[in-house]
């Protein structure tokens, strides 16, 4: 045991309701580019859209905040 070790974190998809676009543990970004514009489509702009990612897009740095929020439009 080590006192004062504050591990404060949260994990808001568990708060709020989500829709998920799984396309499978290591999907490719054209993929999962697709399964988000067509769930854009299918969603209220309130509702957050989840995805698990893999090493194939965690790795690659085109894929960011800025690439997300310009094919969400911000959403």
């Amino acid at each position: 045991m080590i006192p004062g070790i504050n591990d404060a974190h949260m994990h808001p998809g568990f708060a709020v309701p989500t829709f998920d676009v799984d396309r499978g543990f290591d999907v490719t970004w054209p993929k999962l580019q697709a399964a988000i514009t067509g769930a854009m489509d299918e969603t209220p702009s309130d509702l957050w859209i989840t995805a698990t990612i893999g090493p194939a897009i965690l790795l690659d740095p085109s894929i960011n905040h800025a690439t997300l929020d310009k094919l969400t439009n911000g959403r």
